[in-house]
């Protein structure tokens, strides 16, 4: 039944995707967030090869109407370098014996960095982009909020559960994506029924009571899956939530309330429905003394200095996943945590593939991401006129930057550098400086008409 449901939104999606660029957008990203080839066990769908088909609806379509990725932002340009630059890489060193194999590793990440571009090209408004974000907030709930009731009427830790595949390949995983999104999740509540998104619309979604309750769904949404990152004890990605929830507060307009509710909040909680014991013990072991911890914590630095001498061996990097394969040679521990390990980090991760140059360019995506956000928060306080519309390039700056937090900080203790999301939200920083610049351009032509008698 389940298998013939999912098939069935398969075939709905893919027919809509064939008549319009906006569907094949949403199709693709609904498929690319919620993966049902790869959880729909013993059925056609496993079989299928539907992730081809989701990108060749949105690439090829839009190629015949000329759209393709434009290189005319910071962040582009910086992406498509560090495209480059791992390309050397590769060619440089690289891990694979096998010639196809080698441009098979590259090729996936043109590909993603292909369609996370052309993304940003066929956003033009924001309403497409906000359904976009609801679209991957809802495909993200339907796994980790289901996982976070479980726990909670359960009581028990999902820790070393078998989680799905791809993004929420493992624990980690899991845990660091919903984290990532549940600002998609706050962002979609906050504007779900914002007349920037229905003006006009008089559809039965529309009315009062459906909104109400697509409210509560997206709040129970946002609990849960908060629940399931405690449920699956990763604790790098429960810090990383918690640091994007502190900065989510202090860019709140009301802060300083946000600030004295939150932790009430916080404490009734957990007093009613308390994390397991063993959440509270692995987060507990972070603080302990250093021959106290675990081999996960005491390990990770360990593996961190094998990338740097790494780097310091193959400036050039040594290529896309390939550390584990130079890991042997560096390690200086003798095998005292095994053979072919993997770097335990997506900032040393990108140090040891794609060298120094790679890791400058790593960094200055960030930062000239936050500088972009922060500007825009600015902007359009400043120049658009639509307090409707000031209020949702404030909100979804805030939704991008806290994201982005989340990753930095529990992607310093995973290796999950070349993830589908932490890219989209590049592309997304370029859609919304754009579409408020359309905007406010707009808004500025309509101004000298007006004066001229």
């Amino acid at each position: 039944m389940r298998d013939n449901f999912i098939l069935g939104m398969i075939v709905v999606c893919f027919a809509l995707a064939l008549t319009s660029r906006t569907a094949a957008l949403y199709t693709y990203w609904w498929f690319g967030i919620f993966r049902p080839h790869e959880w729909v066990w013993g059925s056609l769908i496993a079989n299928l090869k539907l992730p081809l088909i989701a990108a060749i609806l949105i690439v090829i379509p839009a190629f015949l109407q000329k759209k393709v990725p434009k290189i005319n932002n910071p962040i582009a340009a910086l992406m498509l370098l560090f495209l480059g630059l791992i390309l050397i890489a590769e060619t440089t060193n690289g891990c694979g014996s096998v010639l196809s194999f080698r441009t098979a590793t590259v090729f996936s990440l043109f590909t993603l960095f292909y369609i996370v571009l052309l993304s940003a090209e066929l956003i033009t408004s924001k309403k497409i982009l906000f359904w976009l974000i609801a679209v991957i907030s809802i495909s993200i709930a339907a796994h980790s909020a289901k996982g976070g009731l479980n726990a909670l009427i359960s009581g028990t830790s999902n820790y070393g559960a078998n989680n799905l595949s791809g993004l929420f390949s493992g624990s980690n995983a899991f845990a660091l994506g919903t984290g990532m999104l549940l600002f998609f999740m706050i962002f979609t509540y906050q504007f779900i029924n914002s007349r920037l998104i229905h003006e006009g619309n008089d559809a039965w979604y529309r009315q009062p009571l459906i909104l109400k309750l697509y409210k509560l769904i997206f709040i129970a949404t946002v609990v849960f899956s908060f629940y399931n990152i405690i449920s699956l004890e990763s604790r790098g990605s429960f810090l990383a939530t918690c640091v994007g929830l502190i900065i989510w507060v202090l860019l709140h307009k009301f802060r300083i309330r946000m600030l004295i509710i939150s932790p009430i909040i916080l404490f009734i909680g957990f007093s009613i429905f308390p994390p397991p014991e063993s959440f509270q013990q692995r987060i507990s072991s972070v603080f302990v003394e250093e021959e106290d911890r675990d081999n996960s914590a005491e390990s990770r630095p360990h593996f961190w200095q094998v990338a740097t001498n790494m780097t310091a061996a193959h400036p050039l990097g040594v290529g896309p996943g390939c550390y584990p394969a130079f890991y042997n040679e560096f390690d200086i521990s003798d095998g005292q945590y095994g053979k072919s390990r993997s770097v335990h980090s997506s900032h040393f991760q990108v140090l040891a593939d794609a060298g120094y140059m790679g890791f400058i360019v790593w960094v200055l995506l960030f930062v000239i991401s936050y500088w972009k956000l922060f500007k825009i928060r600015a902007m359009a306080k400043k120049e658009v006129k639509n307090p409707d519309s000031i209020e949702f390039y404030r909100q979804i700056s805030t939704m991008l930057i806290c994201s982005m937090s989340v990753f930095i900080t529990g992607g310093a203790f995973y290796e999950y550098a070349y993830n589908d999301i932490t890219w989209l939200v590049f592309a997304l920083i370029i859609t919304v400086e754009k579409v408020m610049a359309q905007e406010i351009d707009k808004s500025r032509q309509q101004n000298i008409k007006t004066r001229i008698p």
